[in-house]
């Protein structure tokens, strides 16, 4: 099994155990009313409290979960659109250097090399990179795309898809950096923790006069909020390398196929 799973399963359960167990001991420690008119009454707000979390709780995992999908597939078309790049530059002559390499397809591996290491890095810090080397490469490519483009024999069907190729990668990679930071509102975000503080609170005051059941109660209340909670954050930022980030898995497998950026 996977650590990380174990070690969620663990921290889940055994956050649970906790707080039921202080609710337990807090209930001992401090008597309350057990009354059917104030139970009741703490019922319906307790209830109240409980349904808004769950709409709240339910509207902000669907959105950031589709957020998380969107950041995905941004990296997966950023990639194919790469790896389509690359094989149209085996089917068209490319500028070359003075070591008659040939100089797009060197930009290209260069800017694998840069995304890969120097602008993952920064986006898991959740900064951008402008002014990078990922951002020279990119103008390069672009560069040397236009050479190719405007001198190409017509109709320059290639060397025009070489150019509209760098110019998607570009629109990709903007929006790719555009899903830095966190995706929730900040006064969303304090409302649905606001709101799992209160249910708590809630249950905890509703307690009931059979122990065991009681127990079971808290055990499950307080792994459902901790677990509703952890979700938010874990899904908040898709490329800050926690909880549920996207990888870079896709971009290292191509700079392998590829051969990998020596640098001179």
């Amino acid at each position: 099994m996977n650590s990380g799973l174990v070690w969620f399963i663990v921290a889940t359960v055994g956050s649970g155990l906790l707080g039921a167990l202080l609710m337990a001991w807090l209930r001992r420690r401090f008597k309350f009313s057990d009354e059917d008119t104030i139970q009741e009454t703490l019922g319906v707000s307790v209830s109240f409290v409980t349904l808004l979390f769950s709409f709240f709780l339910g509207f902000a995992i669907v959105n950031l979960w589709q957020a998380y999908e969107f950041a995905d597939r941004l990296v997966l078309d950023e990639a194919n659109e790469i790896r389509t790049l690359h094989d149209l530059l085996t089917q068209q002559p490319s500028v070359i250097d003075g070591d008659g390499n040939a100089l797009i397809g060197t930009q290209v591996n260069q800017y694998l090399h840069s995304l890969i290491g120097e602008e993952w890095q920064a986006m898991e810090s959740g900064k951008g990179s402008h002014g990078t080397n990922t951002d020279n490469a990119l103008e390069n490519m672009r560069h040397e795309a236009y050479i190719l483009a405007s001198h190409a024999q017509p109709p320059a069907l290639v060397a025009n898809e070489v150019l509209n190729s760098v110019v998607r990668i570009n629109t990709l990679r903007r929006d790719r950096l555009n899903l830095l930071g966190p995706s929730l509102h900040p006064l969303l975000s304090a409302a649905i923790r606001f709101l799992a503080v209160f249910t708590l609170v809630g249950f905890f005051f509703l307690g009931g006069r059979h122990w065991k059941v009681q127990f079971l109660v808290d055990f499950i209340v307080v792994a459902t909020v901790v677990l509703s909670v952890y979700l938010i954050h874990a899904l908040d930022e898709p490329f800050n390398g926690r909880g549920f980030f996207v990888e870079k898995d896709v971009f290292v497998q191509l700079e392998k196929e590829f051969g990998g950026y020596k640098e001179k």
